[in-house]
């Protein structure tokens, strides 16, 4: 089945990034982490027009008004494909002309400038079959696609070529992931292009874009600032704090994307209505809080002992794991309270308000990395500066779409804190136990793991138990798999 074999495709991304890590040292790796924070920029080149698309073209469905769907879908796309080979010519003219870099970073410069629009053709599309035909099983086909494809290309070429490998390996992909979408989606550009259109779908996504460049910031400062003042090995050692959590974070981001759509159009037949949405809020978001703090928890367990097992050259990095990955459980917390919020801030013209919240985490997770760094703490302080900030802006947001759509700050209150009670269960007790077991048996890694399994076991049968009395545990999991394999359902 699709939702198995898109378990079996996150599993190969994290096969994928363990051999590669393996075959690539720290310094090299780190070069590369740092040179695709410019793809997480550079995508925005769509300057807001892609959001607006993803929440108009869902809201003229809602109308019956596809004639005008189909032009602002075609003005997007000339506008944003522009804009990006524009970006991307720049970079490559950057890494021809400029004397004074290694070979490693201009060839990651020219491999960037390659993955900039095979990436923007692959987000249309993908934007585009999600919000014009609520269709999110092909993006699933093509995930899986994805991940199993670059396991077995890029494997050989990392081995033979190591960071060379790993970015012509990163193009190929991106190249076979665009052919995909060309080949499989009905979309086909009309050359129809209306600028009120275009401008439309940039008034009502650069707020929305503000916010996405909000979350890259928040997501992205740690990496620049370690990449700044610790440099390109002590970034590679950080490349350990995704293994795992990127994984699961990612499916839940996938079944929460998938709600997306049906979000924006219960907003239209509400007249914009917040309190239309609490069946978008409260299951969904707290089934997201378990699943997360479990899997975490999970993390916590596994990673240690395979780092130490395959990985010794990351060692370095794994203390500033411990500390990072607890960061995931609060972005899976506002997974639709994000999108939620920004609607309604929307159409209530108080955009900003989401923007200083971003603001605020921005600003603490940069001055305390720094801090960190400065006082001598290094990776883990750094780690910790992050989950501070993912903290605090996990629990605004989710407070602030809570009190809109449940109508009363008691009852937003009483929300927030039925969705932190996994954490506070599952996060302090298997640091403890982890870090305890550590020391009591450090020759013992095997024995020490199982305790650690023991202790995971017993805290999730009262997780499970605690969840199945506040939502079906059975409706939930058939949800999240629907949502997840493209079969988008609510969780009610």
């Amino acid at each position: 089945m699709l939702n198995g074999s898109a378990l079996l495709a996150q599993i190969a991304s994290v096969v994928q990034s363990i051999v590669v890590m393996r075959l690539i040292v720290p310094g090299m790796y780190g070069i590369w982490l740092g040179l695709t924070i410019i793809l997480t920029y550079g995508g925005l080149a769509h300057l807001g027009s892609e959001h607006g698309l993803g929440i108009r073209l869902p809201y003229f469905r809602g109308k019956r008004q596809q004639v005008r769907a189909d032009a602002m879908a075609n003005s997007v796309f000339i506008a944003w494909t522009l804009l990006t080979i524009l970006i991307a010519v720049g970079i490559a003219a950057y890494a021809a002309l400029s004397e004074n870099l290694s070979a490693p970073v201009r060839h990651g410069l020219f491999a960037v400038s390659l993955l900039l629009p095979l990436n923007q053709q692959s987000s249309f599309y993908s934007r585009w079959q999600g919000a014009a035909l609520t269709d999110f099983k092909l993006s699933s086909i093509l995930s899986v696609v994805k991940s199993w494809t670059s396991l077995l290309i890029m494997v050989p070429l990392v081995y033979f070529l190591r960071l060379d490998g790993l970015m012509i390996g990163s193009v190929a992909v991106a190249a076979i992931v665009y052919i995909g979408w060309r080949k499989a989606s009905p979309y086909r550009f009309r050359r129809a292009w209306s600028p009120a259109l275009f401008w439309q779908a940039l008034r009502v996504g650069l707020p929305m874009t503000l916010v996405v460049l909000g979350g890259g910031l928040i997501q992205s400062v740690d990496r620049i600032v370690i990449v700044s003042l610790l440099g390109a090995t002590s970034l590679g050692y950080y490349g350990v704090t995704n293994l795992g959590g990127a994984v699961v974070y990612g499916l839940l981001a996938q079944a929460g994307s998938a709600m997306g759509p049906h979000i924006t159009v219960e907003m239209g037949r509400s007249a914009d209505r917040p309190a239309s949405l609490r069946k978008f809020l409260v299951a969904p978001t707290v089934a997201f809080a378990y699943v997360s703090a479990f899997a975490v928890s999970a993390l916590i367990v596994a990673i240690p002992a395979l780092v130490i097992l395959l990985l010794p050259q990351y060692i370095p990095g794994l203390r500033a794991f411990l500390v990072y990955v607890p960061g995931f459980f609060f972005m899976s917390i506002i997974l639709t309270a994000n999108t939620i919020l920004t609607l309604v801030l929307i159409a209530r013209r108080k955009q900003r308000i989401a923007l200083f919240v971003q603001g605020g985490a921005i600003a603490i997770e940069a001055a305390l990395a720094v801090l960190m760094v400065r006082g001598g703490l290094g990776l883990p302080g750094v780690a910790a500066a992050s989950t501070i900030a993912y903290a605090f802006y996990g629990v605004s947001i989710l407070w602030l779409a809570a009190i809109e759509v449940l109508g009363g700050r008691a009852d937003a209150a009483g929300f927030v804190m039925r969705v932190m009670t996994p954490a506070v269960i599952m996060f302090p007790a298997m640091i403890v136990t982890h870090v305890a077991i550590g020391r009591l048996m450090p020759n013992h890694l095997f024995g020490g793991v199982g305790l650690q399994l023991l202790v995971l076991a017993l805290l999730a049968a009262l997780l499970l138990r605690l969840l199945n009395q506040q939502v079906s545990v059975r409706t939930v999991a058939t949800d999240f798999w629907g949502s997840v394999s493209g079969r988008a359902r609510r969780m009610t």
